[in-house]
């Protein structure tokens, strides 16, 4: 069994479905193959790992998950497409805001976010912040997102010290 991530996306319209994490079986390739018959081999494994997996059960044990259940009640048979994202070893949540691109097959973070890192003790702005995953707040800073706030344009503008 290993640790894998995956991400789920409307293969239409590129939206995000969600993500599921927990521990599989390994892929069993034999070593002979190579090129595309590994791929191959590759690819039908996570087909058959990730029709056991949904919002509301999995035949695995997870470890975390975010769904958006309104799009994959939405999904029709075979509209989505499951992506293996563990190489970026990400938390569950980082890709909610990306969009699946059926052309160039990849994963496109097409919006920057805002964010404000603020020390709670003085309540003052130390730093902004753009990125298109989330940013966390620490027991020592607080992260806002501000995107799409009244606050948006100081979450873009670059914070100088003095």
């Amino acid at each position: 069994m290993q640790e894998r991530h995956f991400a789920w996306f409307i293969v239409e319209t590129g939206a995000y479905i969600g993500e599921w994490q927990g521990r599989v079986p390994a892929p069993v390739v034999p070593q002979h193959l190579i090129g595309d018959a590994r791929l191959m081999v590759l690819n039908e494994w996570q087909q058959q790992i990730q029709r056991g997996i949904t919002p509301f059960a999995s035949a695995w044990p997870t470890t975390a998950q975010a769904w958006n259940l309104d799009a994959w009640d939405d999904c029709p048979p075979g509209g989505a497409v499951c992506l293996d994202v563990t190489m970026y070893c990400w938390p569950v949540g980082d890709f909610q805001w990306a969009v699946f691109d059926g052309v160039d097959r990849l994963i496109d973070f097409r919006e920057m976010r805002a964010y404000l890192e603020v020390t709670p003790q003085t309540a003052m702005r130390d730093a902004s912040v753009r990125s298109p995953r989330q940013v966390f707040s620490t027991p020592q800073k607080l992260v806002v997102d501000v995107t799409g706030t009244p606050l948006d344009p100081f979450g873009r503008a670059e914070v100088r010290r003095v």
